[in-house]
């Protein structure tokens, strides 16, 4: 921990010169709303060593990536469970979800993503 925040302190005197301006330039090219991709910047982090050729920040900049692996929203799951609820309903109490419920979730999900081609036709015939 001691380790970590001596990373931190250093890391908290960065400059913005001190991150490369090519690793600036594509982590801001690479988003259509100009804000820097956190991912780009800190690999670039990552690869910023000391004088005597260690790597500078390699806890912090470790942490950092595991935390940015970390989904920001859990919406396609509350999908999912949406759509089963919305077929599994009283009316119908013993649809297999390995079988028939399964079946449906499939077809409706692909039907939602796009799906092929000959699923959508029928869909709107």
């Amino acid at each position: 921990m001691e380790e970590l925040s001596h990373e931190f302190n250093d890391f908290v005197m960065l400059e913005d010169d001190d991150i490369p301006a090519s690793a600036r330039e594509e982590a801001k090219s690479q988003t259509s709303d100009g804000k820097y991709r956190a991912d780009v910047i800190w690999n670039s982090i990552r690869a910023m060593k000391r004088a005597d050729g260690q790597s500078q920040f390699p806890r912090l900049s470790s942490i950092a990536l595991l935390v940015l692996t970390i989904p920001h929203s859990n919406a396609e799951e509350e999908s999912m469970f949406s759509l089963i609820r919305k077929n599994k309903t009283a009316f119908r109490p013993n649809l297999d979800p390995n079988e028939t419920l399964g079946s449906i979730t499939t077809v409706k999900m692909e039907l939602h993503n796009g799906g092929p081609a000959h699923m959508i036709f029928h869909q709107q015939c």
